[in-house]
């Protein structure tokens, strides 16, 4: 039934055995390991230490604050007068309507959103042939908004510059 192992047989599985169980170890001694913040070899970063008694149990404030510029601006737009009336803020997102005085004025509804810096990126919400793009900033005392319109059709650009009432 069973045949007789011979010394050459074991050997050859000796080897094998030896040969995967090596294998083993030198991939398990192969990890890569990750030091965690505050394990032993680690370096503390101690130029930021707080004073004995200062209560560090507050939370850092990390939520993004955005300006309110809900409102009526009124300036120019393309050296005509304009009125951009910024309404439905929600945090970095806003709507707003765009009156131009031209020969025959021109409404839009606008879309909007704040960006870092004061940067403001809007577009028409209603597609025309002279649906625009709009890239903006808020000056730091939020009083006045200077910025480019960008014609989708053709590329043509226009400067605009509104002061808050």
């Amino acid at each position: 039934m069973f045949k007789k192992a011979t010394k050459a047989s074991l050997s050859k599985y000796f080897y094998v055995l030896f040969l995967v169980t090596s294998l083993v170890i030198i991939s398990a001694g192969c990890e890569q390991k990750t030091e965690k913040p505050g394990e032993e070899g680690t370096m503390k970063d101690t130029t930021n230490m707080t004073q004995p008694g200062t209560d560090t149990t507050a939370a850092a404030d990390t939520t993004q604050k955005y300006p309110d510029i809900t409102g009526t601006w009124t300036g120019t737009f393309e050296s005509h007068g304009a009125t951009l009336k910024i309404t439905d803020q929600t945090d970095e997102n806003f709507k707003a309507y765009l009156t131009v005085q031209y020969r025959e004025p021109m409404n839009k509804t606008i879309s909007g959103k704040i960006e870092s810096d004061n940067k403001l990126t809007m577009k028409d919400e209603v597609k025309s042939r002279s649906e625009s793009t709009y890239t903006a900033k808020v000056s730091e005392d939020g009083k006045k908004i200077t910025g480019t319109s960008t014609l989708k059709i053709d590329g043509n650009k226009a400067n605009f510059t509104f002061t808050k009432k």
